[in-house]
């Protein structure tokens, strides 16, 4: 099918909307009507991304997250979205390789978010909470710190960043 790209913008943001609405088998039919029409349009990955994500399919949001990434890895909501599914997905892992994997790579995506939004103060403490929960001080206080500067009035912040410096 080929379709303008107003089109395929059009079905995926009537995807969207019933993703908001809770609507998620009238979403994954606009969604995949609109992949149809252009496989290459990465807002189309992010849009299927998306769906899995609200339905708590961490598995399959990680790997459109991925595909949608490769395409534009410019996007840092679907960065977000997708370090946090990698953070859920870790949480509730049994296998302890496969755990710390996902703990990896949701720290991995954190990072390119701190990077490139040093304002995200959510990327700081998702980054420096990770860090500190892993025991890795040094890294745990650099995040920390750079959260408390975006955001100083979160007492655990201090207190995590405190226990960093302490055993450091």
């Amino acid at each position: 099918i080929k379709a303008s790209p107003k089109e395929v913008k059009n079905y995926l943001s009537l995807g969207q909307a019933y993703i908001k609405a809770g609507e998620m088998s009238k979403a994954d039919l606009e969604i995949r009507k609109a992949q149809k029409m252009d496989e290459k349009l990465p807002d189309g990955w992010f849009a299927l991304a998306d769906l899995y994500y609200a339905q708590k399919v961490y598995p399959l949001a990680i790997a459109n997250y991925n595909k949608g990434l490769k395409l534009d890895p410019t996007n840092i909501p679907a960065r977000v979205n997708l370090a946090t599914s990698y953070y859920t997905s870790a949480r509730s892992e049994e296998d302890n390789d496969l755990k710390q994997n996902y703990y990896n790579e949701s720290l991995n995506q954190w990072e390119i978010v701190a990077n490139k939004d040093p304002k995200n103060a959510n990327a700081f403490w998702e980054a420096g909470k990770i860090y500190y929960f892993s025991e890795t001080w040094d890294n745990a206080a650099i995040y920390l710190n750079k959260y408390i500067q975006l955001r100083p009035d979160h007492a655990l912040a201090r207190y995590y960043l405190t226990e960093s410096l302490y055993k450091i």
